[in-house]
């Protein structure tokens, strides 16, 4: 893209120095939206809401642009030098921006030695409230840089009726240029840079465009002292006031853009996974809308330079953003419904969707965002500078009420597709306003049916729900979806009758098998007597209520989300056993990083069971930070326990959270659960006693709980240890850090969505896997060790085989491990899984082979009544009911299967005997 020739009314008027001035303005607003997203992430430090500190900070950019603006349009025309004014603006706040991130982290320690727990909401509050003001000093510097350069402009080209080019077209280099500063700041800068050295780098693009415009100012500054025309002078004097329908236009073309953003945002969460990348897409395509509707703008005023011509266009072109608007929700149903799942945009990459995702959010930003060029253009105001920037300060207070309003009000009281409507309705409002006078009867007619054709969507549509409903297997129903200020969450049913628990696009939490409740009995069965504890993440509650098995006297439960609180507390009570009505649990709607650092007295636990790490924010609990936190929270000989993903990240991402956390802690052991890794962490020495799990297990009645991950017996739950001290040190050696100040964890995370790397990571770990005996108490029982290990290394072994393949090996390798381990009900209930899949996948090729395949487990393990089922079964449909009798005698004395088998036996009997 050239630069614009920056002329005015005034015949061959231009600026001198005018390409130099547009790199300068893409340069602040490069640095700007640097500033932005460093704010933001540095935010997330005090608390792990993302949404609250996007609102946090979009609020006070937004107020402190938009009083920065009125400002320096009252100060332009008293300003004999404007882009000196320019430069001291940049320069002051790339200072200001610098010194706010290490302020926040000042601000995380205000109020953690004063207060009680009933408090615990107001350090928050009053760290938040501080760092928004702090950061509104250089968000209102910034706001002033615009409308000085503009001054400039204006007294180097005279006014005149086609001042809007101009305008239109410095707003619009200016936006583009924070397009380029977002997808920085987004895709390289806080994962590569760290947040300091990124707002560092923004802070230097803000003072080289300080000095392009000292330059400008200052060549040949005698030459142009001399030749100034009288036109060009500074006007004096008051500007008409602006009128209540400019006015009013003007809020509502900010309310609009920025209320539709929040909702895009929210409705692309429930379209593809939620990762950084699709944060900063999303940003850069609104972003990119802004700039365009400026160059639009700018382009029609030098067009169209009659007022009265101007706002008609305007008028039209706001029934077209309305339109587009509200066709959002609906193409991006069309988009699932097609079988996009826009993983690519996911992973921040460059794609036909993301290209896709472009055409569908930057139409109507730009449209809208024309509004505000092409309004100052036809104000009629001699001081365009001045003009611009109370219109600016008017359309940003616009952009604040609206993302407060679509994102704290609207969305949890209307959901997403009523309040896009309502923001949608507002175009034609916007459109009745500009216009120069009463709308005639084609236009009139054209406000009314745009008002129609946006609420038809509303009427046929109920969005999100139907995209929801593309997402759910055949035959698995929605039972309730609530949209929040965070996150949308939904419960839904299977047809086996199983409860899934959603938030967003994701199943978190299932009432099917023991999913990870082991998370809450490990770290419990370490701790000799826990009085106090501390759960963060909630989900389904199934966690936090195994560890409430064990005896403490309270458990706060902490989560983000409210409505994942009300639905764990409606449809989860009863599987997790009346965790949410036991007097001792208080349930707690909080940030989990601002609870821990108010709790005033230690805790014995801590577990937490975070969401997946390419969650946007979710690397805040993570950081180094996080566990210094923690570790002072904790009690002497207390644990916490942080669930570890083995899949969908990356060896060199799990090398860089053990690292993290033996940063902080001295010791720690690696677990193994299915496919979650349970890193244990503490003070102390961990030490390995079967005797003391026995009877910790015994005493506290847990055992029930863990038969039903075959962890009866001391050695299968020895089983799952992988690696102590000595080996994760290690082995994590040379990996970063992460830390508030770099948190790369959920920007790797994201770019491997899609790809299965549990191999991967078994691959890696196996040779590093140590001997749970170094770590055994005195006088441990060595057998028991032994045969840990024996179950321990053939079930990595297994999993080094492909699964649903390679049935004969894995069958052969289970048979080898028991019989080294006998006694392993864990080795049991693997080998009994893998001869049923091995049999139904034999069945309808080859039945005598599928049931040579049953035989033979039952010939291994002799209680495996299931098998006996299926030969029974196959025996029956075949008339020979006594045999079928005969097999399934064989396993009635089995209390495991015990159910099954009388269950079949009555069928049997209810079963004719053919003639």
């Amino acid at each position: 893209m050239t630069a614009p020739e920056t002329t005015c009314a005034e015949p061959g008027a231009r600026v001198r120095g005018g390409v130099v001035l547009c790199l300068a303005l893409a340069a602040s607003g490069a640095a700007s939206l640097m500033y932005q997203v460093a704010w933001t992430r540095a935010l997330c430090a005090l608390t792990s809401a993302t949404a609250t500190a996007q609102a946090v900070v979009l609020s006070v950019f937004m107020a402190g642009l938009g009083i920065g603006s009125a400002l320096a349009g009252q100060l332009s025309r008293r300003l004999r030098l404007p882009l000196a004014g320019y430069a001291v603006a940049e320069a002051c706040a790339a200072g200001l921006a610098i010194l706010g991130l290490p302020l926040v982290v000042k601000l995380s320690h205000l109020g953690a030695s004063a207060g009680t727990e009933a408090e615990l909401t107001d350090p928050l509050f009053l760290q938040l409230l501080l760092a928004g003001l702090y950061f509104l000093l250089p968000t209102i510097l910034l706001g002033a840089s615009l409308p000085l350069l503009l001054a400039h402009v204006q007294r180097a080209t005279g006014s005149g009726a086609r001042r809007g080019a101009w305008m239109g077209w410095l707003y619009g280099i200016n936006t583009a240029g924070a397009v380029a500063g977002t997808l920085f700041a987004g895709f390289i800068g806080v994962e590569s840079l760290g947040l300091r050295l990124t707002a560092l780098l923004g802070a230097a693009l803000a003072l080289l465009a300080g000095l392009l415009a000292l330059g400008v100012q200052f060549a040949r500054r005698s030459e142009a002292a001399a030749s100034l025309p009288p036109t060009a002078k500074a006007p004096t004097g008051s500007d008409p006031p602006l009128g209540r329908r400019v006015v009013l236009a003007a809020a509502l073309g900010g309310l609009i853009g920025l209320g539709c953003e929040v909702v895009w945002t929210r409705l692309l969460s429930v379209v593809m996974v939620n990762t950084v990348h699709a944060f900063t897409l999303v940003l850069a395509a609104v972003l990119l809308g802004v700039a365009l509707g400026g160059l639009l703008g700018g382009y029609l005023a030098r067009r169209q330079p009659e007022p009265s011509r101007l706002r008609l266009t305007l008028s039209w072109m706001q029934l077209a953003a309305g339109l587009l608007a509200a066709a959002v929700p609906l193409l991006l149903l069309s988009l699932v419904a097609s079988g996009s799942q826009m993983l690519t945009v996911a992973r921040g990459e460059f794609s036909l969707e993301f290209l896709a995702l472009m055409g569908l959010l930057v139409p109507p930003a730009a449209l809208n965002a024309a509004v505000l060029p092409l309004l100052a253009a036809a104000s009629g105001a001699p001081d365009g500078s001045r003009a611009f920037g109370r219109l600016y300060a008017i359309n940003t207070a616009g952009g604040i009420l609206g993302s407060l309003l679509a994102g704290f009000v609207m969305l949890p009281l209307l959901g997403s597709h009523a309040t896009l409507t309502v923001l949608a309705l507002c175009c034609p409002l916007v459109a009745l306003l500009v216009l120069p006078a009463v709308p005639d009867l084609r236009h009139r007619l054209a406000i009314l049916g745009t008002g129609v054709l946006l609420l038809l969507p509303l009427l046929t549509f109920e969005i999100p729900r139907r995209i929801l409903e593309l997402w759910l297997p055949l035959g698995e129903r929605i039972l309730e979806l609530r949209e929040g200020v965070g996150s949308d969450a939904m419960v839904t049913r299977t047809n086996e009758g199983q409860l899934r628990l959603w938030i967003n696009s994701s199943w978190h939490s299932t009432t099917l098998g023991a999913r990870h409740r082991l998370l809450g009995h490990l770290p419990a069965l370490f701790c000799d007597n826990p009085q106090r504890m501390l759960g963060i993440a909630m989900g389904s509650g199934q966690t936090f209520a195994a560890a409430l098995r064990h005896g403490p006297e309270r458990f706060d439960a902490v989560e983000i989300d409210e409505n994942i609180l009300r639905l764990a507390s409606k449809y989860f009570n009863e599987v997790t056993g009346g965790f949410f009505s036991d007097p001792r649990v208080r349930l707690h709607h909080a940030d989990g990083r601002a609870f821990l650092r108010a709790l005033r007295r230690p805790v014995d636990l801590i577990v937490l069971e975070p969401s997946q790490t390419w969650a946007a924010g979710m690397t805040t609990l993570y950081t180094r930070e996080f566990y210094r936190d923690a570790r002072a929270r904790l009690a002497p000989d207390g644990v916490m326990a942080q669930m570890i993903p083995l899949y969908g990240q990356t060896v060199e991402s799990l090398r860089a959270m053990v690292a993290t956390a033996l940063s902080e802690f001295p010791h720690a052991m690696l677990w193994q659960d299915q496919f979650e890794g349970i890193l244990l962490l503490s003070t102390q020495p961990l030490r390995l006693d079967p005797e003391t799990l026995r009877r910790r297990v015994r005493e506290r009645g847990v055992g029930p709980d863990l038969r039903q991950n075959h962890l009866t017996r001391a050695a299968d739950l020895l089983s799952l240890f992988l690696m102590g001290d000595e080996a994760l040190r290690a082995w994590s050696t040379g990996a970063p850090l992460v830390e508030d100040d770099r948190p790369f964890l959920e920007f790797w995370a994201a770019r491997v969505i899609g790809r299965d790397l549990a191999g991967e990571i078994t691959a890696a770990l196996e040779p590093r896997l140590e001997d749970p005996a170094r770590y055994a108490a005195s006088g441990a029982e060595a057998e028991v060790f032994a045969e840990a290990r024996a179950v321990r290394d053939t079930l990595f072994a297994l999993g080094m085989l492909r699964a649903g393949r390679d049935f004969e090996e894995r069958a052969r390798l289970l048979e080898q491990g028991l019989a080294r381990a006998p006694g392993s009900e864990r080795l049991r209930g693997f080998y009994r899984a893998e001869i049923l899949l091995w049999a139904n996948a034999s069945s309808a090729v080859d039945p005598l082979k599928a049931r040579a395949i049953l035989l033979r487990g039952i010939e291994t393990v002799s209680d495996f009544g299931e098998a006996g089922a299926l030969l029974a079964l196959s025996e029956l449909r075949a008339g020979r009911a006594d045999t079928a009798r005969e097999i399934l005698g064989r396993f009635a004395g089995f209390e495991r299967t015990r159910a099954l088998i009388e269950e079949l036996g009555r069928q049997i009997d209810a079963t004719p005997t053919p003639p």
